[in-house]
């Protein structure tokens, strides 16, 4: 929501219909209150533990495969270095 990635105060009030002077009546006052619970309670993106989970087990998979990811990669190179010279 547009009116929630607003950084200034001023901005706020504008989006959603407050005079700039920066007076609200309380039916305003709860309205924001109301916006910023629902803005705190939504969990529509990825959290840290599942960022954190995926590291941790692609760390444990490049210790787990490390002579079979370098064979890999050396093997690659050779490759690409001896095809190098056909170009």
């Amino acid at each position: 929501h547009y009116c929630k990635l607003l950084e200034t105060y001023n901005d706020y009030l504008y989006c959603h219909g407050i005079s700039k002077d920066k007076t609200m009546t309380v039916e305003e006052m709860r309205k924001i209150i109301k916006e910023i619970k629902e803005f705190i309670k939504d969990e529509s993106g990825v959290g840290t533990v599942e960022i954190i989970l995926v590291l941790v087990v692609l760390i444990g998979l490049v210790i787990i495969f490390k002579n079979q990811l370098t064979e890999l990669v050396n093997s690659i190179f050779k490759k690409i270095k001896s095809q190098s010279g056909t170009i």
